[in-house]
């Protein structure tokens, strides 16, 4: 028996399971230009970048993220379709404030991914209740008298 086959052998019958996992899915591996949009999207959370500001040019992006200007772009390009940026050609990027269409597209593609894993409806169900009970709540510490008699209305 050769050292390879001994060496196959001795991995199928002795390894443990997360050994077997390990081999059949490799890690997922990150693009720079996502390391860069999830940094650059966690500053302007943060507030680093207030809304209207502009970010740094391109240039200083790719040095202080040391990656090329591609990676700077991609990153730039997925802030905008998140509605965290508007960028016009010629300017540099400039903090925006999401609009209520983008944050319902991202959410509904978020809640498509949530629903394709197992267990996925049953815990988008509980995330479902969380929100409609906030929700709820919201309504009613902040409702006008105008508001509460339309619901009345609404319930007859």
């Amino acid at each position: 028996m050769g050292l390879m086959n001994a060496f196959d052998s001795q991995t199928e019958d002795s390894s443990p399971a997360i050994g077997r996992n390990l081999r059949s899915r490799p890690l997922a591996r990150k693009k720079l230009s996502e390391m860069v949009e999830e940094e650059l999207e966690q500053m302007i959370r943060r507030r680093e970048f207030g809304e209207g500001e502009q970010l740094p040019s391109e240039r200083e992006l790719m040095a202080f993220f040391n990656v090329g200007r591609p990676s700077v772009r991609e990153a730039l390009a997925a802030l905008k379709r998140k509605g965290l940026v508007q960028i016009n050609n010629g300017e540099r990027a400039r903090v925006s404030r999401p609009s209520a269409d983008t944050i319902i597209g991202e959410l509904s593609g978020m809640a498509k991914d949530f629903l394709s894993h197992p267990g996925g409806i049953a815990h988008f169900e509980q995330l479902r209740l969380f929100f409609e009970s906030s929700l709820v709540r919201y309504a009613a510490e902040h409702a006008t008298d105008e508001q509460i008699d339309l619901l009345a209305k609404a319930l007859e």
